[in-house]
């Protein structure tokens, strides 16, 4: 089987299980849903592999579509290295919870390790993926900034421990700033580095 047709079946599968996810979360957190960056990334995900399955089918591939696909790869990598390295001490959820229940096993597992594994190793680009990897802060940083501000006028609390500005120092929190655009930077250099590998 090509490379092709095997990014066309992980996508397709990508967009199964996302809305199947996208059910399941809509029946938990009714509009609430947005405040989390898990969801809002699994959406974004959702969206740009529908493109770019769209631009297999029609043969016009772009720029946009990659760095879209690109953006959300990288976002919803953040969410699977967030929830097994922060989220897994920091939370009162069990890891049954954060990993398994419901919505859970979709947007935290199954949907991160299919867009990863289709991005680096079968999804061909013709445009080179220069700076891509500054491009792919993007997302986490509008996320970081819209939540953080409306944590601190109170129209929201959290939804994450480290976005909770009232609970900690201002300094804590800046240096969980630092820290998750950081992580997005490497995490987002990597997937560049290891896509220009394997699938030129």
């Amino acid at each position: 089987m090509s490379k092709k047709n095997i990014s066309t079946v992980l996508n397709i599968l990508i967009v199964v299980l996302e809305i199947i996810g996208i059910i399941y979360t809509l029946s938990s957190y009714k509009l609430n849903l947005f405040m989390y960056y898990t969801i809002d990334s699994n959406i974004l995900l959702l969206f740009a592999s529908i493109l770019y399955l769209i631009g297999l089918f029609t043969g016009k591939d772009n720029k946009f579509i990659h760095l879209l696909k690109f953006s959300a790869t990288v976002s919803v990598a953040i969410t699977f290295i967030v929830v097994l390295s922060i989220l897994s001490w920091s939370s009162s959820m069990s890891l049954y919870n954060l990993l398994v229940k419901d919505a859970m096993l979709y947007h935290h597992i199954l949907c991160p390790l299919l867009a990863i594994t289709s991005f680096i190793l079968f999804e061909k680009y013709d445009n080179k993926m220069n700076r891509y990897q500054l491009k792919g802060l993007l997302f986490t940083v509008l996320y970081a900034v819209v939540i953080i501000f409306l944590n601190i006028f109170k129209v929201i609390s959290g939804p994450y421990p480290f976005l909770m500005v009232y609970n900690q120092s201002i300094i804590a929190s800046m240096i969980w700033f630092i820290i998750m655009a950081c992580i997005t930077y490497i995490v987002s250099l990597t997937i560049k580095i290891l896509s220009e590998k394997y699938n030129n």
